[in-house]
């Protein structure tokens, strides 16, 4: 018995000594009985002190009188006699003391045989990374309290931190206030669900703190502690807080002057839409009213000047050509004026397909210098290196726009002066439209105000007729069409106006390269309809029917009109463009399959629209085939003929079934 408590004290001792901090054992009669190396090695001077078979009292009194006395924290210094009474009612007892630069925590625990245990561990690092931690928590608080905005985080309802923005914002007296709140359902609009109370911006749902840091972002009404309401902008994300539970972090922003702003302009806007709606009204109305009158006008006028039973004096003559001038001035202006109503409306309606801008150009040339106000000018013009140059535009609008130039270059052009027209091309693909006049020029001073509605920058009183609109709905245009506008001009040498669009890398829907045409095909019977709104295209399609013997074509411009037409002629085939004024093309196709009479007539699209999504579309919708432009003739005369096979067939099975 004897042999095996001496092992398992030697094991106890071997255990003692193996532990990474110092331990000391006293006997019941307070004598020091063991005490491991970590313990001695904490100071140079303990193992001269700290004897085996020396009582704690000694011990005390011996580090005493050597002057090395270890400094307690947290306390005021303890005497002898105050470390013997707590050594002989050790429990509970722990403190820390200062033992040079590092620091200890000491613990006594008295044990039932009588042995008391001083364990004495060396906690330096802990209480460096807890005053670190402090130093951050400290930083944390003073950047959050300087946050101009509030922070609320809040665990199952309860607040656990809040800051002093959000006191004010809530008009709470302090954040002690808040954090005493029962629940943050309680800062919140009784409502907040309800109507304009709520406006989910991105939601990642918080409803479990375990699913991770999902995004909460709303605009809510919050409730104030007066009762009083605002708008709110929240976020809200799951975060870490003190080692417990997971918590929400709201980040809560006071948003009511950008909603009084934002309800502020809603206002503005509808007042703006309603005055904008009255006004085209007006316009309207005034338009109708207006051109009654003038087209009595206009119209005895022209009876009068051509009546040859009561021919006028040349006197007479003078005088109506006036009315006339006069009635044609004010049409022309009340045309601008509905196109500005239109402008502001945003109800312009574009046209867009890839045409050859030099047509455009040579067309609006010929007209202009043809005019009699043109009598004397020069007109010459540069742009045949262009010819093949081509835009992705409304040719209608492209027209317009060219007209008013080269009308203001005429008009404002002096006796016997000239108008150049030019096109070039610049390194970033841009066709640039050039109309240079040799008129008086415009004064630098004035030419800021050049753009501006009915402003005429001098020539109000003059003899030159205008209203100062042409040049605004010009260039409202030509933005509207993707392109820019701008001028330059000098006193006394004249004025240039240019437009300048990206050119379009597709040739326009007319270019079809007519050698590719394969020789007049076998002889067929068949009727087609073919809607275009586009003269250009309309004629070329009619030359390559031509080279279908026995084909014979009907033509109309818009989708309606074709669809009477193909109900009264009942074609083998119906050939259509997409981009259609009225119903688009897409709508036609989708009419005809639910036509009775027609729904089995085979339809083939052409379009200038060619992305895959675009063609997609076009044959789900349901029709035969779908051409983009340039067209393959030899591709397109194939699918025709194709389809007046089918469309022969389809006849005789309907005369088939009607036997």
């Amino acid at each position: 018995m004897k042999r095996r408590q001496m092992q398992s004290n030697s094991v106890l001792h071997g255990i003692l000594e193996g532990l990474p901090y110092g331990v000391s054992a006293y006997d019941a009669d307070e004598r020091l009985i063991f005490i491991n190396a970590v313990y001695l090695s904490d100071s140079p001077d303990l193992p001269d002190i700290m004897q085996v078979g020396c009582t704690y009292e000694e011990i005390l009194t011996l580090r005493e009188s050597s002057g090395r006395r270890e400094v307690d924290m947290g306390r005021d210094r303890p005497t002898v006699a105050d470390r013997l009474q707590q050594f002989r009612n050790p429990e509970g007892c722990e403190y820390t003391r200062r033992h040079g630069a590092n620091v200890m925590r000491i613990e006594m625990i008295k044990m039932p045989d009588g042995v008391t245990l001083i364990i004495r561990r060396d906690i330096t690092s802990l209480v460096a990374l807890e005053a670190g931690i402090h130093e951050l928590e400290n930083r944390f608080a003073s950047i959050f309290e300087k946050a101009d905005f509030g922070i609320l985080v809040h665990r199952e309802r309860k607040p656990i931190f809040a800051n002093s923005a959000l006191a004010q914002s809530y008009r709470y007296d302090s954040v002690d206030e808040i954090m005493a709140l029962e629940s943050t359902k309680l800062l919140r609009h009784p409502d907040y669900r309800v109507g304009v109370h709520y406006k989910v911006l991105e939601s990642g749902g918080l409803t479990d703190p375990r699913l991770g840091p999902d995004l909460d972002e709303r605009e809510t009404v919050a409730l104030r502690k007066d009762g009083t309401t605002f708008w709110e902008l929240r976020r809200s994300f799951i975060i870490d807080w003190d080692g417990g539970a997971p918590a929400i972090c709201s980040i809560r922003m006071d948003i009511s002057d950008r909603k009084k702003a934002e309800e502020a302009l809603h206002v503005a806007k509808q007042e703006a839409e309603k005055a904008s709606a009255a006004k085209s009204d007006f316009l309207s109305t005034m338009s109708h009213e207006l051109r009654t009158p003038l087209n009595a006008i206009l119209g005895f006028s022209a009876l009068l000047s051509t009546d040859a039973n009561e021919p006028l004096s040349d006197k007479q003559h003078r005088s109506v050509n006036y009315i006339n001038r006069a009635g044609t001035h004010l049409s022309n202006l009340i045309d601008k004026v509905l196109h500005l109503s239109m402008i502001e409306a945003g109800n312009v309606d574009l046209s867009l397909e890839n045409i050859r801008a030099a047509e455009v150009l040579d067309e609006a040339v010929t007209q202009v210098e043809n005019l009699p106000s043109a009598e004397g000018l020069r007109f010459s013009r540069r742009f045949d290196h262009l010819r093949h140059a081509c835009l992705y535009i409304d040719r209608m609008r492209l027209s317009q726009v060219m007209l008013d130039l080269l009308s203001n270059a005429v008009k404002y052009n002096r006796t016997g002066g000239s108008v150049f027209v030019s096109m070039d091309k610049d390194d970033e693909n841009r066709i640039r439209i050039t109309v240079r006049d040799t008129g008086h020029g415009i004064d630098a001073s004035r030419q800021s105000e050049m753009f501006q509605w009915f402003n005429r920058l001098g020539h109000e009183r003059g003899s030159i007729e205008g209203a100062g609109i042409g040049l605004v709905i010009t260039k409202n245009l030509v933005e509207e069409m993707g392109g820019e506008i701008g001028f330059s001009s000098e006193i006394g040498v004249g004025s240039a106006f240019w437009v300048e669009f990206p050119a379009s890398a597709t040739a326009p829907e007319a270019t079809m390269i007519m050698d590719q045409v394969p020789a007049a095909a076998d002889a067929m019977l068949g009727k087609i309809v073919y809607i275009e709104d586009n003269p250009v295209n309309l004629s070329l399609m009619e030359a390559i029917i031509a080279r279908l013997n026995g084909v014979q074509m009907f033509s109309a411009h818009t989708a309606e009109l074709g669809l009477d037409m193909a109900m009264a002629e009942k074609p083998d085939l119906i050939i259509m463009d997409i981009n259609l004024p009225g119903m688009d093309g897409l709508e036609a196709i989708r009419t005809i399959k639910r036509t009775a009479g027609i729904d089995l007539i085979p339809v083939i699209a052409i379009s200038a629209k060619t992305t895959k999504n675009h063609i997609e579309a076009g044959l789900h919708a349901g029709f035969l085939d779908y051409f983009t432009t340039p067209i393959d003739i030899s591709k397109l005369i194939g699918s025709i003929e194709s389809a007046l096979a089918q469309g022969t067939a389809m006849a005789g099975m309907s005369k088939l079934g009607a036997i």
